[in-house]
């Protein structure tokens, strides 16, 4: 190869390197504020979910009660559809939403109990493990 080359290949490799060592350096300064700013939102994230899994449990036990209200004055049939329905429909809710409720509190637990857990789980998740 000729000389005028292997150099400036030589300078294009050094610029790298240098480009490369700057970005771990920030990389590694910015570390511990993106594990703080995951786990803010990790936090809140499940906070937002519990709520929603609570309004969906309050919701699910008065799916019922509603029904059979609006139901009262219809003929017998309707009220019996309406009643299957509605005990359907409450026991399908109050399952899902406990469900996502208990898991929310189970995060919000996680993240305030052990945010070294949360952050090695993420860590296990995003190289594939």
């Amino acid at each position: 190869m000729p000389k005028p080359l292997v150099d400036r290949l030589h300078s294009y490799l050094d610029a790298l390197e240098n480009a490369a060592d700057k970005a771990s350096g920030v990389f590694v300064e910015q570390a511990p504020e993106v594990a703080r700013e995951y786990l803010d939102w990790y936090f809140w994230h499940s906070i937002f979910f519990a709520g929603v899994g609570m309004l969906g449990l309050l919701a699910g036990v008065y799916i019922y009660p509603l029904l059979r209200y609006l139901s009262r004055n219809a003929e017998a049939d309707s009220r019996t559809v309406a009643s299957v329905f509605g005990f359907f429909a409450s026991f399908i809710a109050i399952a899902v939403f406990a469900g996502m409720t208990v898991s929310s509190f189970s995060s919000i637990v996680k993240v305030t109990a052990a945010p070294r857990v949360v952050l090695l789980e993420k860590v296990a998740e995003l190289s594939g493990r």
